[in-house]
């Protein structure tokens, strides 16, 4: 999610440090040769090259600047031609937006619970806290001037359509790799803070998920049931297993650097 310079719906004068952290995409990719594109196919991937996808055939293109072009039409009638469905929309950023309301709580939740989507989804507590920082988020996008063409429970519903999917984030976490924390996360909490939205529920996700540095294990910090204002630091084996609790009254972001117990508190 970088923003470009000449999209008319830039905020001026800002990178998205979560997305693009040394500014070296922006650097390396002149925004006049972007098209933009929303890949909504459930998929796994099963080997490097080697894509299975689960549901879904949809892949929405679109301009920066909303205008229809030859080059969107003609990258459109290629996927057609393979079989995917392609359209081509006039605000290809209320569609990122649409994408990113499942990332950033989809994904962490599935990733601290491995849960699939349909577990997550019929879980009234999860169900609940993803509509929560998808509000949170929304928030956000109205002050970017950015309209949804669902609601939350409708984006949710679908979501619960996919099944027992796992979302890219528990496959990562599963298959040992570190998960996209700052780009599908950080980047609408840093959203947040340059439109001055509180983003408390999306932070506690944030705050929560930490990857060891060997990627053994998956860390994270969350409130005792029978005491909120107390936090405790749990780790737990990246391929599942026993959970252990490493810390009491843990005050902010921590994390595991590897196998051991060190401890990076903040």
């Amino acid at each position: 999610m970088v923003v470009f310079p000449k999209a008319r719906w830039a905020v001026r004068g800002n990178r998205c440090h979560a997305a693009d952290p040394d500014g070296s995409i922006g650097r390396a990719i002149d925004a006049n040769r972007i098209v933009g594109s929303v890949v909504y196919p459930a998929a796994v991937l099963e080997a490097p090259g080697l894509v299975r996808v689960v549901e879904g055939r949809r892949f929405t293109l679109g301009e920066l600047d909303g205008s229809t072009s030859a080059r969107a039409e003609a990258i459109s009638a290629s996927f057609s031609r393979a079989g995917f469905k392609a359209p081509i929309t006039s605000d290809i950023r209320g569609e990122i937006w649409l994408k990113i309301w499942g990332n950033l709580s989809f994904n962490p939740i599935s990733a601290l619970t491995h849960a699939t989507l349909v577990d997550l989804l019929q879980f009234p507590l999860t169900r609940q806290l993803c509509a929560d920082m998808m509000r949170e988020a929304e928030v956000i996008a109205g002050k970017l001037g950015v309209t949804f063409r669902v609601g939350i429970d409708r984006r949710i519903a679908g979501a619960e359509k996919v099944g027992a999917h796992k979302t890219s984030m528990l496959q990562d976490v599963e298959a040992g790799r570190p998960p996209e924390i700052d780009a599908l996360i950080g980047a609408v909490v840093e959203l947040g803070r340059l439109t001055d939205t509180p983003t408390p529920r999306i932070d506690a996700e944030l705050m929560r998920l930490s990857f060891s540095g060997d990627g053994t294990s998956l860390s994270f910090v969350a409130a005792q049931l029978n005491d909120a204002t107390t936090s405790v630091l749990y780790q737990v084996p990246a391929l599942g297993g026993p959970m252990r609790r490493i810390r009491e009254r843990v005050v902010g972001p921590a994390s595991i650097s590897g196998p051991t117990t060190s401890l990076a508190n903040v």
